[in-house]
């Protein structure tokens, strides 16, 4: 009985690490990092699929920037399609690590998505390339 079980098992984790190649369950991408002038942008969205989406920035800085960050924002393009979603500013909620929720990606295929960072005055905007399913 126990061999049984072991092969129902070994059949389901199987089953589910192929659907998972194959993109039928949902996973999150790899993080992506860029750098500006003064910081390491390192940057993850929640899921492969379209729509609402929720964006992760974390920020490091690079050298000797003292300049308190003053604001953070995703602006999300299609640029095959021309299509543009609403600016969505991202919240932080530790030292470095802003967020961004319902970042509007409504259709399936690349986007482009620019983190604009403004600090002590200074505008920093580095692009990121998402494709989602």
């Amino acid at each position: 009985m126990k061999f049984w079980r072991f092969i129902a098992a070994g059949t389901l984790f199987a089953c589910l690490f192929v659907l998972g190649l194959m993109g039928v369950i949902p996973h999150a991408p790899a993080a992506q990092i860029n750098q500006t002038a003064d910081y390491t942008v390192r940057f993850t969205v929640d899921a492969t699929g379209p729509g609402d989406r929720i964006v992760t920035v974390d920020l490091t800085p690079t050298g000797a920037t003292s300049s308190a960050i003053d604001r953070v924002v995703i602006v999300p393009t299609m640029p095959l399609d021309g299509m543009a979603a609403a600016i969505i500013p991202a919240r932080p909620t530790t030292p470095g690590r802003y967020v961004a929720t319902g970042v509007q990606c409504a259709m399936a295929g690349v986007w482009n998505l620019a983190v604009e960072i403004s600090a002590g005055g200074k505008e920093e905007t580095t692009h990121f390339t998402v494709t989602l399913q």
